[in-house]
């Protein structure tokens, strides 16, 4: 969990850059962390994991990177069903990446059906259910 909680943390001072804008741009996140933890009482554990964070070695760091690439596939998907163009566009490059980027089987796996899924299959399946019942 907390590598979860920390696995973003950066982006307090160095913001959530744009994966094109990574490319012109340097972050210093390294720094960023040590600053936002620099006067906290729990700073030393939270650097550590962030660092953790970042290497992606443990299966921890690995499953946790898997949640935050499958979060943008859910909110895609959930954009795609709202009618964004972009979204559907970006389906075949979500795939590819969510293939090379991905580190667990079962995240891959679910990144597949996540694109096959229809995320308001829930309330349609509920709404049908009230008024069957």
């Amino acid at each position: 969990m907390k590598l979860a909680l920390v696995h973003d943390i950066s982006e307090i001072r160095s913001v959530d850059v744009h994966y094109l804008t990574r490319q012109y741009v340097s972050r210093h996140e390294d720094q960023a962390v040590q600053d936002t933890f620099s006067s906290s009482s729990i700073g030393d554990e939270f650097v550590a994991l962030w660092k953790e964070m970042s290497e992606k070695e443990t299966l921890e760091a690995k499953i946790v990177k898997d949640a935050d690439i499958l979060d943008t596939n859910f909110e895609l998907v959930e954009k795609m069903y709202e009618g964004h163009k972009v979204a559907e566009a970006w389906k075949d490059e979500c795939l590819a990446v969510g293939e090379k980027k991905l580190f667990t089987d079962s995240a891959k796996q679910m990144q597949i059906e996540v694109w096959h899924s229809n995320p308001h299959a829930r309330h349609l399946f509920s709404m049908k259910n009230r008024f069957q019942g």
